[in-house]
């Protein structure tokens, strides 16, 4: 392994045996990348395979991109050869020059694992979890190459943070069809990790009781919505509660009822009242809040009182 300099047209740019991305990225925008460093990250010298008959990339393929757009003649890039290295060195090196000064996504993760697996034993691919920051079982193995089921789109929301690694896990489930249109609509909304996981369960609940489709799920909710103008937030807000209310309509009614029970009371300031977790009984918790212990004390003789010493035995 060693540092030359080659003439960056030398490489196959079409050759993706060692690209950890099976889709476009519009991270990587037609634009000059002269403007485009902060975006990317600071570009080290490419890593290289030099083989007999031409020289395969192994990472830093926008360092070539740009080097090739702006007619460079010879670039710098660190050297393997491939008389003198296993395919457990190769992969290893590649995953140290693609995690210079930033972690690989959850979908280049899976395509790194798949990809190690078709040329390592199990047991030296294994050896590469702690390097990603992953515990080294076999489980996961499987759990990471499993995103790969995915959607394109769904891929993509995963690997660009649109989707949280949880959401998409439950995503499997789907059909390829609602998988797009659950991070679809997760995207529009701009959902964040607990909202994402609300839709996805009360969709996949749904899915399974009415024996539907996701696509039919949300059409009815949009049919409801017709001619409402909502924002972002408010759109949210109100699929999520339209959900809840058909997965749970008793619980979303007792909800409902709590709360106007709560607001005919009138309670002033620093007071509370809580119901059970899911109104299993009637039992309700009043709570007051004290500026002081000292205050609580002026008080508790009246409040004793009140309350009556039945209550407080």
């Amino acid at each position: 392994m060693n540092f030359c300099c080659i003439d960056p047209a030398d490489i196959d740019l079409s050759d993706t045996r060692f690209s950890l991305l099976h889709f476009s990225s519009s991270l990587h925008t037609e634009d000059n990348t002269t403007g485009d460093v902060q975006a990317l990250g600071l570009l080290h010298p490419p890593l290289v395979l030099k083989q007999e008959e031409n020289t395969l990339l192994l990472s830093g393929k926008e360092y070539v991109e740009f080097a090739v757009k702006n007619n460079k003649p010879t670039i710098t890039v660190l050297a393997l050869d491939q008389t003198k290295v296993t395919s457990t060195f190769i992969f290893e090196m590649l995953l140290q020059h693609k995690q210079l000064g930033k972690n690989l996504s959850s979908i280049e993760q899976a395509v790194f694992i798949k990809k190690a697996l078709s040329q390592c034993s199990k047991d030296e691919v294994l050896a590469f979890l702690p390097m990603m920051g992953l515990k080294k079982k076999k489980h996961i193995l499987n759990e990471l190459t499993s995103l790969l089921d995915l959607s394109s789109t769904a891929q993509y929301a995963l690997h660009s943070g649109t989707l949280s690694l949880r959401g998409a896990k439950k995503l499997l489930c789907f059909s390829k069809d609602d998988q797009n249109l659950l991070t679809r609509t997760i995207t529009e909304l701009q959902l964040g990790g607990s909202k994402q996981q609300m839709l996805i369960e009360a969709v996949s609940e749904l899915c399974k009781r009415e024996n539907n489709d996701a696509e039919k799920i949300l059409e009815l909710w949009q049919q409801q919505e017709i001619g409402k103008q909502y924002n972002g937030p408010q759109k949210a807000s109100a699929l999520l509660k339209w959900l809840k209310l058909r997965c749970s309509p008793r619980a979303t009614a007792a909800e409902d009822e709590f709360q106007n029970f709560c607001r005919q009371l009138s309670l002033p300031k620093g007071v509370t009242i809580h119901h059970t977790t899911a109104f299993e009984n009637d039992q309700i918790t009043l709570t007051i809040d004290f500026a002081t212990k000292k205050q609580l004390a002026a008080l508790w003789p009246q409040l004793k009182e009140c309350l009556g010493t039945s209550h407080l035995s």
